[in-house]
């Protein structure tokens, strides 16, 4: 699933004075870096510990950590750290959606929704707010609700792999064969080598 999520904001806050963050805590940061760089996940960790301790509002820090808690696939910790970062900026688009996916990896499929639905109210024509409610409400099941989003994501961005997928998925399992082939054929022309899509395929034609 997720496509998401640029870390230009990051780069923002490190360059503007209202979020200049201390020394200490930018040598930690990047100190932490090639700690991970070096396959040393829990050292990196612990020196981003430090350097929040140092500076409480460091987003990239707090991003960061975050990123390193799913490489170790410590969700809970990595879904606490996009909550202190919504605290920080409660309507970045990019951090509502990587908590709800987080969240809906949890089947806590209430809360990615509330997540995915204030994305979409800062911005209604963002493709990755769209696939996220699409595949969200494909998941749980009401498949009108996922098509809506998803048709209105691919009305934006027509070779969209990822809306194009995730449709096919819904029409699979609403059982509409017809358009989920179509959907399919597009997805092969992409990715060719895409196994599941060959699956998918035979489902449609037995």
């Amino acid at each position: 699933m997720l496509r998401f999520l640029p870390l230009l904001l990051c780069f923002v806050c490190l360059a503007c004075p209202l979020f200049a963050q201390s020394p200490q805590a930018v040598a930690y940061f990047q100190e932490a870096e090639q700690l991970f760089k070096a396959n040393k996940s829990n050292e990196a960790i612990e020196l981003l510990k430090r350097a929040i301790a140092e500076s409480p509002n460091y987003q990239a820090a707090i991003l960061k950590r975050a990123k390193y808690y799913e490489s170790i696939k410590d969700y809970e910790k990595a879904l606490a750290d996009y909550s202190i970062l919504l605290e920080l900026v409660p309507t970045y688009i990019p951090y509502l959606l990587h908590r709800g996916e987080l969240l809906q990896k949890a089947q806590n499929f209430d809360e990615a929704e509330t997540d995915y639905l204030k994305a979409y109210q800062q911005d209604s024509l963002n493709s990755q707010v769209l696939y996220a409610l699409g595949d969200l409400y494909r998941e749980a099941e009401l498949f009108q609700d996922a098509l809506k989003y998803l048709n209105k994501g691919l009305a934006i961005e027509p070779k969209d792999f990822g809306l194009h997928y995730v449709r096919a998925w819904a029409y699979l399992e609403s059982k509409e064969y017809e358009k989920a082939l179509a959907d399919i054929k597009i997805c092969e022309a992409q990715q060719p080598e895409e196994e599941m899509l060959w699956r998918w395929k035979a489902l449609c034609y037995l």
